[in-house]
């Protein structure tokens, strides 16, 4: 999976290396509430704790921090790659049973595409559609797991606030959150 992010990553430097000075680069920094993981492990934790005789289940999640590297070829259209970590915590507690902890960690890579319906100098409202992997690292008392997840964002509405230094805030679903929002740089 490293030998393809670094494979995408050069392919995209290449493609705009030769209309560098027709493109731009936009760098992005966020952070999103309410992801598709964390709502698929709040329903799961929480219907696998009551069948278990768990009669309370805690989870916290620290949301999902985004990294994005965008490339802007034109004035509508742009695209790159989303990064995002989220980690989650669910305590099972029962009063005749040993409480047990979940610690379920999300790295995600997702190549995206982003079209503005209006791009004006102060603002610009866009949507995005981003499909990827998602790598995951759980640990449940004692047994620990990983594997791979199939990871998505669709943002019907996005809005970004600025010229070269900007921000900005999204409203989708997926990996990214239901809500995410946070600071954009074009270099």
């Amino acid at each position: 999976m490293k030998k393809l992010v670094l494979g995408l990553v050069i392919m995209l430097v290449i493609v705009f290396d030769s209309n560098a000075q027709e493109s731009k680069v936009e760098v992005r920094a966020g952070y999103g509430v309410l992801s598709a993981q964390a709502i698929g492990s709040v329903l799961s934790n929480s219907i696998v704790g009551g069948l278990d005789g768990y009669e309370k289940t805690d989870i916290s999640s620290g949301g999902a921090l985004i990294f994005s590297l965008l490339f802007n070829p034109s004035n509508r259209i742009s695209f790159g790659l989303d990064f995002g970590y989220e980690k989650l915590d669910v305590i099972y507690e029962s009063p005749s049973q040993a409480n047990i902890t979940s610690k379920d960690r999300f790295i995600t890579v997702m190549p995206r595409v982003d079209l503005r319906y209006v791009n004006k100098e102060a603002y610009s409202l866009y949507g995005s559609l981003a499909a990827g992997g998602s790598f995951l690292s759980a640990e449940r008392g004692n047994e620990s797991e990983q594997g791979v997840a199939f990871a998505y964002q669709i943002t019907p509405i996005g809005i970004r606030f600025g010229n070269n230094i900007a921000l900005f805030a999204e409203a989708g679903f997926g990996f990214r959150g239901l809500l995410n929002a946070g600071l954009s740089v074009r270099l």
